[in-house]
């Protein structure tokens, strides 16, 4: 889309679209997990955060891929939607969020309705920001250096291609 977009400058809309597409990513999940970033970048003001990233305990055990992460404070943030109700579901949400806080990552959790209270959405963000540790890297008790086992994943311009669903861009 950047590409399209770069090839048409006097086109009505490019500045707004261009704009629109530095709040983009591939990494997102869900509709939800989108909301809960544009809350982050736009309305608490925060640096973009790390998506869907996968993260690590220095032996190079998974710790979970965190919906949002601040990797220089240390914070977690996490959309949890109805799907996160079920008892086995809750149960091991519970679990990851002590993973992550046993590891030096302060957390956060946003559930249905939350975010329609933006002003609560981002005191949460800003108040667990402030818990956050801040510390060097070397100090985390974590890390987003993948094990040499772990598998590289596919970019998704890549694998748009591989399934031939990449559009080849037209400068008309």
């Amino acid at each position: 889309m950047s590409q399209y977009v770069d090839h048409r400058p006097a086109w009505e809309g490019v500045p707004l679209t261009r704009d629109a597409l530095s709040l983009a990513g591939d990494d997102s999940r869900s509709p939800k997990e989108v909301d809960l970033k544009l809350v982050w970048v736009l309305d608490a003001g925060l640096a973009a955060p790390l998506v869907n990233q996968p993260v690590f305990d220095r032996r190079g055990n998974l710790l979970g891929y965190p919906d949002l992460l601040d990797p220089v404070a240390g914070m977690v943030g996490e959309y949890d939607g109805v799907d996160h109700k079920d008892r086995d579901r809750h149960r091991r949400d519970v679990a990851r969020e002590q993973c992550y806080r046993d590891h030096g990552l302060e957390y956060f959790t946003v559930v249905g309705g939350d975010l329609q209270d933006t002003d609560l959405v981002v005191k949460r963000m800003l108040t667990t920001r402030q818990r956050a540790q801040f510390l060097a890297l070397e100090q985390w008790g974590w890390t987003l250096t993948p094990p040499a086992w772990w598998p590289r994943p596919e970019p998704l311009d890549a694998r748009l291609r591989r399934l031939g669903l990449a559009a080849s861009l037209t400068h008309t």
